[in-house]
């Protein structure tokens, strides 16, 4: 019996350093796979002004330096352990800036705002109760965009044991602050920042998406901004609204069905050249047509007849989709053949020319004689 047990010790021992191993090479190979943006991870000195649970929440504040995608944060930090267990969530939000009085004098610093781009957990119960802390990864459930120059915050939340977030002087692109579960960010701290690391990858700056009616695939390409990840998808004309259905450009066709995309990062009223290239040729003459309360025309800037085109868009004007200057262009449109004011010109056939041809000479010859008789 001893032998036995002895050996089923073994394996038991075996299949746990087998699974620790193996959840630590997934976040190595999971951090591998993904590149560090934005972080600070040390300071002069290191404390830890506040905590995560019972009715806080936390936040770091940062500007994106590029425009990158993040798929998850690692951040230093500690548990209380005091029996309740729980777990601690980080997400992602944009964030504003607001003016504190803070000991008679009024600071600049940024809170969280919006609601949760994207976010993730661990076990409160992993997380070490070390006043020394530890980084932690916390993978997110989704990929989110960030766009360079724009502020956001990482958001630390407890569902059970408080969590403290190491923090440190001082991190000079963003700051710390703290807020209740009713939304309210009443606190932020001029000196201490807490650390954290960005982790994702280069944001979508071209995108390609199959046509609703099985023609290929679209590639669109701004000139400015970025294709916001996840807001590319093909249209079929009868997932329009009614009243654009019943609308439709008279005479006008899509012969690779209509397109959703959303491009932002760009100055508020700015404009951007989109160019699409399509699965096949489009005519010469044709039109980007958008669909927003009602059908608007937008002539193109290269048109030669090749699977390539060019349009501009203009933020809060031409073909934006919510007509406001947000440094954001929606966009559900397609290349479309004929149209009002933009019918393509008829051509002859080869008989139709030489008929025409004809009839020119035909008339001069008429002329020339009708003229002889008269003189």
């Amino acid at each position: 019996m001893r032998k036995v047990s002895s050996k089923f010790d073994r394996i038991a021992v075996s299949s746990f350093l087998f699974s620790l191993i193996f959840v630590l090479l997934s976040s190595s190979f999971a951090l591998c796979a993904l590149t560090q943006y934005e972080n600070y991870t040390t300071g002069s000195v290191e404390g830890g002004p506040f905590a995560a649970g019972f009715g806080t929440k936390l936040a770091q504040t940062f500007i994106a330096s590029s425009s990158h995608n993040v798929s998850a944060v690692k951040l230093k930090m500690y548990q209380q352990n005091i029996g309740f267990g729980g777990i601690a969530s980080a997400s992602i939000r944009s964030a504003e800036t607001r003016t504190f009085d803070i000991d008679d004098k009024d600071w600049d610093l940024d809170v969280p705002v919006g609601p949760i781009l994207t976010s993730g957990f661990i076990t409160a119960d992993s997380i070490t109760t070390s006043t020394a802390g530890l980084w932690y990864q916390i993978n997110f459930s989704s990929s989110v965009q960030l766009t360079a120059g724009k502020r956001y915050a990482v958001v630390l939340t407890s569902s059970g044991n408080p969590i403290r977030w190491k923090a440190a002087k001082t991190y000079a692109n963003g700051n710390a602050a703290a807020g209740n579960y009713t939304g309210v960010w009443d606190q932020a701290d001029p000196e201490y920042d807490f650390l954290f690391q960005v982790w994702g990858d280069p944001a979508v700056v071209t995108g390609t998406v199959a046509t609703a009616n099985g023609t290929g695939a679209v590639v669109i390409t701004p000139s400015a901004g970025n294709l916001v990840a996840g807001s590319i998808e093909a249209v079929a004309e009868e997932d329009l609204p009614q009243a654009l259905q019943d609308t439709m450009p008279a005479s006008a066709t899509f012969p690779f069905g209509l397109l959703r995309f959303k491009i932002d990062g760009l100055d508020n009223g700015g404009s951007v050249t989109v160019t699409l290239t399509l699965p096949d040729n489009l005519p010469a003459g044709s039109s980007y047509w958008k669909a927003q309360s009602s059908w608007v025309r937008i002539p193109l800037g290269s048109n030669d007849g090749d699977n390539v085109i060019t349009f501009t868009l203009v933020d809060g004007g031409t073909g934006d989709g919510d007509n406001t200057e947000n440094g954001e262009v929606d966009d559900d449109g397609g290349p479309g053949v004929g149209g009002p004011s933009g019918d393509t010109i008829p051509t002859l056939s080869e008989w139709g020319a030489m008929m025409l041809a004809l009839l020119i000479v035909g008339s001069a010859v008429w002329f020339i004689r009708r003229k002889r008789r008269v003189v």
